[in-house]
């Protein structure tokens, strides 16, 4: 099954939901797990009768996610049901005896973004977050707590961040966040661009940017998800035809006893049956059987080709 990478942090801030159901018996096989706790990549896998998702990872299954645990994130069962495999990390740790195993699932509002990663766009890893100035663009609706996929463009000395339909203002600039530019103008001498997760939240935006000494600057692509059907229902006509007169009910109704009749009295008397002398020869054959049927220095040493980027559509 196809998986969909989860953001293990929001601006450098991790949200995790401790499993009541570890195994054991494949956790602790975990290098380096009895000196601290340990980072490990894993896959939420469904469980089809008990409902909720196996954690898995590279050691095994190290925990189950429940269906009462999964209810608190609705995105999720979107995930199922367009048939993704969510990806994310998991801390592991021996805490007083006990194994601990904590998920990194996010928050269930920014868990998907609204839109798709634009197609040949490598995606910025998250670390901190770089409020957008939205006085100077024409931004979306901000009322929800909502993720997005915003586009990062060099404008002067401006950073700012579009969506296809929204320029939605100015983050910093080359000379405040000069990591970002560094980037940006790398990509852009390879004919590249550059994409970055933003969250909405009391009105406000922010993208979601690696640090200057980050040394995984990309995030995995993100596939898009299928998109629901927003075709508008046919409009009914209001035009209405009325068949009777409403006089007709003016009258008082029928009240009081009526005779029943009963139907075998409508019967016409039976008359007796003529007694045929012989039967007739049939004209044809009657068939036997049914018919059958027919049918930096660092920007120097990097290549837009070894980048992660979303594949464009043909």
């Amino acid at each position: 099954m196809p998986q969909y990478p989860l953001a293990t942090s929001y601006f450098g801030v991790e949200h995790a939901v401790v499993l009541e159901h570890t195994l054991p018996h494949a956790a602790l096989t975990i290098p380096g797990i009895s000196s601290g706790p340990v980072e490990v990549a894993v896959v939420l896998q469904p469980r089809a009768q008990m409902g909720g998702w196996r954690i898995v990872s590279d050691f095994g299954t190290i925990g189950i996610l429940t269906a009462d645990e999964a209810a608190d994130f609705p995105a999720l069962d979107t995930l199922r049901s367009a048939h993704f495999d969510p990806t994310t990390i998991a801390t592991v740790e021996i805490v007083d005896s006990e194994l601990e195993i904590a998920v990194m699932l996010g928050l269930n509002p920014w868990m998907l973004p609204q839109n798709s990663q634009p197609a040949g766009a490598a995606l910025l890893n998250g670390g901190f977050g770089a409020t957008v100035d939205l006085s100077s663009g024409d931004s979306p609706s901000l009322a929800e707590p909502a993720a997005w996929i915003v586009s990062i463009s060099q404008l002067d000395d401006a950073l700012v961040a579009s969506t296809d339909n929204h320029v939605l203002g100015s983050f910093g600039t080359a000379e405040s966040l000069p990591h970002i530019a560094t980037i940006y103008n790398t990509a852009a001498r390879q004919g590249a661009s550059l994409c970055a997760r933003a969250y909405t939240a009391d009105g406000r935006l922010a993208v979601d940017l690696p640090l200057p000494d980050s040394q995984v600057p990309f995030a995995p692509v993100i596939p898009p998800l299928p998109q629901p059907d927003k075709s508008e229902p046919q409009e009914q006509s209001s035009d209405w035809a009325v068949d009777f007169d409403d006089t007709d009910f003016s009258e008082a109704m029928p009240s009081g006893k009526r005779t029943v009749t009963s139907p075998s009295n409508l019967q016409p008397a039976p008359t007796a049956a003529a007694v045929p002398t012989s039967a007739p020869e049939p004209a044809v054959e009657i068939p036997t059987e049914e018919p059958e049927s027919d049918f930096s220095s660092q920007d120097a040493q990097m290549y837009w080709q070894d980048w992660p980027t979303a594949r464009k559509e043909r």
